[in-house]
C-alpha cells in the first residue's frame, strides 16, 4: 500500500480475505481512507492507519462500496479481521459496535461512491481474472 495524501491509502496488489473458507479479493489501484474513527476515539480505540486496522478496514470499506455481502457481515468482517491482526477484544468491540450504530449512512453509495465503483468495475471488469473480484454480485 501507498499513503495518498493525508487520509487516503492505495493498494499496491490484489488483496484477498476470506469469509467461511471463501475468497474476496480487492483489486490494486484501490483507494480506502482507514479505519473512520472519529478523531475524538483516536486516543482510546486507535488511529484510522494504526497497522493492526488496515486489513479490517480495507475489506469493510470494500464491502461497503461493492456491496458483494450485506451489512451485517461487512460489520463481522471488521471485528473478525480485528481479532485475526490481534487488536485487543474490547477495540474490536467497541469498533464493531460503532459500525453497527453508525453505518446505516455509509452503507447507502453516495454520489462519490457511485463514481469510484464505476471506475473500480471498469478496470477490474477490463482484467483476464475480473471473476474473482465477484463485481457480477455487486448490487450498489
Amino acid at each position: 500500500m501507498v499513503r495518498i495524501g493525508k487520509n487516503k491509502v492505495m493498494l499496491l496488489q490484489d488483496w484477498c480475505f476470506f469469509i467461511n473458507d471463501v475468497p474476496y479479493w480487492i483489486p490494486a489501484g484501490y483507494f480506502y481512507n482507514g479505519a473512520s474513527i472519529p478523531r475524538v476515539f483516536w486516543i482510546v480505540v486507535g488511529a484510522p492507519f494504526e497497522p493492526q486496522f488496515w486489513a479490517a478496514a480495507l475489506a469493510h470499506d470494500w464491502i461497503y462500496l461493492t456491496h458483494i455481502l450485506g451489512r451485517v457481515i461487512a460489520d463481522e468482517v471488521i471485528f473478525q479481521l480485528c481479532i485475526q491482526a490481534e487488536v485487543e477484544l474490547w477495540r474490536a468491540r467497541c469498533i464493531w459496535a460503532a459500525v453497527r450504530s453508525c453505518g446505516q449512512v455509509p452503507w447507502i453509495n453516495n454520489e462519490q461512491d457511485k463514481k469510484d465503483l464505476l471506475e473500480v468495475k471498469t478496470k477490474v471488469l477490463a482484467r483476464e481474472d475480473a471473476a474473482k473480484f465477484r463485481l457480477n454480485q455487486c448490487v450498489a
